[in-house]
């Protein structure tokens, strides 16, 4: 698998719920505004020619500007849903291989703000960390960068190569 590939896609018919209700209400106070917008502009240019008084000019105006604040705080919930749908896709975070796998199709997955269950475990092999038993009689041949080679039973006839790492040469 590679970095960005889908490993799951999680269904979220609450969520999607709400981003539908956050877009039908956000498209609602869209149109108040829009029309706000308008009558505070038309009584705007009547009030220049004396046709409304002031006051209502004013109400007009103070009445866009408070279903403006309306129509941001609805854009705002919405962008917020968006964003939480994002996690409905989960991706590889680097190139790996699967090595666990913690949950079925159709299973339950629970969203919240403390650390749940791992849905999967990814294992990059590009290196692997290898511990040995050294016996004591050989431990002074041991160096940084030494060369060696090792067999693993789940691959009979493959030889691995492997060098010692200065780090844990104590």
């Amino acid at each position: 698998m590679t970095a960005g590939q889908v490993l799951a896609l999680i269904d979220t018919p609450d969520l999607d719920q709400l981003l539908a209700q956050a877009k039908a209400t956000l498209a609602s106070a869209k149109a108040n505004y829009d029309i706000a917008t308008l009558t505070a502009n038309r009584y705007g240019t009547l009030v220049n020619q004396q046709a409304v008084s002031q006051q209502v000019a004013d109400q007009s105006a103070a009445d866009a500007a408070a279903k403006k604040a309306v129509m941001d705080a609805n854009e705002a919930n919405v962008r917020q849903l968006e964003a939480m749908e994002a996690f409905k896709q989960i991706v590889a975070p680097f190139d790996g291989i699967v090595t666990l796998r913690n949950t079925d199709v159709g299973a339950l997955i629970n969203a919240g703000s403390t650390a749940g269950q791992e849905l999967f475990e990814i294992s990059d092999l590009h290196r692997v960390r290898i511990y040995v038993q050294v016996p004591q009689a050989f431990s002074s041949a041991l160096h940084p960068g030494l060369k060696a080679t090792f067999e693993m039973p789940q691959y009979p006839g493959w030889k691995f190569d492997a060098t010692s790492s200065p780090r844990r040469m104590q």
